[in-house]
C-alpha cells in the first residue's frame, strides 16, 4: 500500500463508504433498489447467541492483537454525511505507525479507517447489534480496511476486505472522555454534509490496553446500502457508559430524508456462527 498518498485517501473516500441516498424509516425495502441488501449474510446480528465456545478454549490461537492505537493522526475531521456521525482520519509518517488489528481469528492485518456512530430514535434502543437480546443506546463502529487495499472501493470487492470493530455504549454517571472530545464539536456539524477539524487525539482513549475483552467475530454486510457482504464484524463485550446528556447531543444531529435514527434492524443469522475469541497480550 502506498501510504505517501493517505492523506488524500482518507478524505476523499471515506465518505464513500457511505454515498448512496436512503432512509432507514423503509430499511426492509433497500433491497429493491440495492439487491444485495436481501442477501443471505446481512448485517446486523444478535452477537449472543449461537457463537462457539470452542474457538476461547483454544487459547493463543485466536488471540487478537492491537497495533499503534496510540498513535496520534496528523489530523481529524468530524462529519455529518447525512446518514451517520464519522470520524475521517490523517495519517503521517509510514504504514508502521497507523493503528492495526490482526490475529489468527481475522486471517489478515486491518488499518483503521474511521469512525462511525448508530443511534436509534431514543436513548433505549439505539446500537446495530444486540448482546443476548439486548440492544444498547448506541453502537460506535470502527472501520478497518485489509492492509493490502488502497481504498474502500477496493476492500469491498473482497469477501473479507473490511473489518468493523464495534462496541456499545450504556448510560452511566460520569462523561466518557472520547465522547466528550466528539460531542462538544457535535453543534458545528447538526447539518448533513457538514464537517469541522477537531483537535487529534488517539483511539486508545476509547480502548485502554488494560482492558481485558472478549470479541465475537462473524461474516457479514455493510449496515446500511449497498449492503456488501465483505466485512468482517468483531464486536467486543465490555460496554462503555457515558452519561444521558452525551448520548442525547447524536440525537441532535440532523439525517437525509427527515430521519431520526440510523441503526438498522436486525438481520437473519441463516445458520451463520459467531466465534468468541480473546485479546491478546501487548
Amino acid at each position: 500500500m502506498i501510504f505517501s498518498i493517505f492523506n488524500f485517501v482518507l478524505i476523499s473516500r471515506s465518505v464513500l463508504l457511505i454515498s448512496a441516498d436512503y432512509s432507514y424509516r423503509n430499511a426492509d425495502d433497500w433491497k429493491n433498489e440495492f439487491p444485495e441488501c436481501g442477501g443471505s449474510e446481512q448485517s446486523p446480528l444478535d452477537v449472543g447467541e449461537n457463537y462457539d465456545i470452542e474457538d476461547k478454549l483454544s487459547n493463543s490461537i485466536n488471540e487478537i492483537y492491537f497495533e499503534n492505537y496510540d498513535t496520534l493522526p496528523e489530523r481529524m475531521i468530524l462529519k455529518n454525511d447525512g446518514h451517520t456521525l464519522k470520524v475521517i482520519y490523517e495519517w503521517a509518517g509510514g504504514e508502521e505507525k497507523i493503528p492495526k488489528v490482526h490475529g489468527n481469528a481475522l486471517d489478515s492485518y486491518f488499518i483503521l479507517h474511521s469512525i462511525q456512530f448508530r443511534w436509534g430514535s431514543n436513548l433505549k434502543s439505539g446500537s446495530e447489534h444486540h448482546l443476548r437480546d439486548k440492544s444498547f443506546p448506541m453502537e460506535v463502529q470502527l472501520v478497518h480496511i485489509d492492509f493490502e487495499f488502497d481504498s474502500i472501493e477496493d476492500a469491498l470487492e473482497y469477501e473479507r476486505g473490511i473489518m468493523i470493530h464495534s462496541s456499545f455504549f450504556k448510560i452511566g454517571s460520569e462523561e466518557h472522555e472520547f465522547l466528550t472530545k466528539i460531542t462538544e464539536k457535535i453543534p458545528e456539524v447538526i447539518e448533513p454534509g457538514t464537517e469541522t477539524e477537531i483537535e487529534p487525539f488517539s483511539v486508545r482513549i476509547l480502548y485502554q490496553s488494560s482492558d481485558a475483552k472478549n470479541f465475537l467475530i462473524y461474516h457479514g454486510s455493510l449496515t446500511h446500502p449497498p449492503c456488501t457482504e465483505s466485512v468482517i464484524w468483531m464486536i467486543s463485550d465490555k460496554i462503555f457508559p457515558a452519561t444521558e446528556e452525551q448520548l442525547h447531543l447524536f440525537h441532535t444531529l440532523k439525517l437525509l430524508n427527515d430521519d431520526d435514527h440510523n441503526n438498522r434492524p436486525l438481520q437473519q443469522r441463516n445458520n451463520r456462527r459467531t466465534r468468541l475469541t480473546v485479546q491478546g497480550s501487548d
